[in-house]
């Protein structure tokens, strides 16, 4: 056991720490690499700065376990439950994230470029600029989530639910958005621009200011939409290219 452990700033390469438990463990700015972390208790540890590279946390259990500002590169943390954590800032770059639990979380600056969060769990968790460009996300769930000022470019997230959740001035830029649900969510300034909204629910949603530029709008449902302000253009309008949102619109 090595619970209580103080292992700051080590490094471990290659190593085998499979059914050890690190409750309360200090491991800040310490480097994982190639590790095997299996069924490994991280409990109320202090992961703060840590650094993992290709390891693998299968049934790992981290709970009021603070991650905050630590890189989980490659990760395989497949239907982890993440939810009483830390993890400001936390970097899951190309981590296996699949059926993943981060509901009531606060994740501000939170990145997971490149991450399978396909059916993972964001329900009623809050941040500012978390990055989710390029992830492959289909299903998984945003309900009530304040995300505002988020990248959600270049993703896949067909048929997910982000419906009733703050995501004033995100970009949705490139996306595959198809059958997603957006009902009844605060998208003012937000931009779908050449993303595919085939099929998607914007029902009673806040779409003021929102560009549309060159999207695939067929079968979307606008109900209870006010289109007034909404910027729909296409390749033949000049001025789309360099449409911007209304500065005095922006709130911090």
């Amino acid at each position: 056991m090595l619970d209580k452990a103080l292992m700051d700033e080590a490094t471990l390469l290659h190593c085998v720490l499979d059914r050890a438990s690190l409750r309360q463990a200090l491991l800040r700015k310490t480097v994982l690499r190639e590790c095997a972390c299996k069924v490994v208790d991280f409990s109320e540890a202090d992961l703060t700065e840590i650094r993992t590279f290709d390891t693998d946390f299968t049934e790992a259990v981290f709970a009021k376990t603070t991650l905050t500002n630590g890189v989980f590169q490659s990760a395989l943390l497949r239907e982890q439950h993440f939810a009483g954590c830390l993890a400001q800032g936390a970097k899951f770059f190309k981590a296996d994230l699949h059926s993943a639990q981060f509901s009531g979380m606060q994740l501000d600056n939170a990145l997971f470029i490149q991450a399978t969060i396909a059916s993972a769990d964001f329900s009623n968790a809050q941040g500012k600029n978390l990055r989710f460009d390029e992830a492959n996300g289909p299903g998984a769930r945003f309900i009530k989530t304040r995300f505002p000022q988020s990248d959600f470019s270049k993703a896949d997230f067909r048929g997910t639910d982000f419906h009733s959740s703050n995501l004033q001035q995100c970009r949705f830029c490139d996306s595959d958005l198809y059958q997603a649900d957006f009902s009844h969510t605060d998208l003012e300034l937000a931009d779908y621009s050449r993303a595919n909204v085939r099929g998607v629910s914007f029902v009673s949603a806040n779409c003021a200011q929102v560009n549309f530029h060159r999207v695939n709008m067929q079968y979307a449902d606008f109900t209870g939409v006010d289109l007034a302000n909404i910027r729909k253009t296409d390749a033949e309008l000049a001025y789309a290219e360099t449409w911007t949102p209304d500065q005095d619109a922006i709130v911090d």
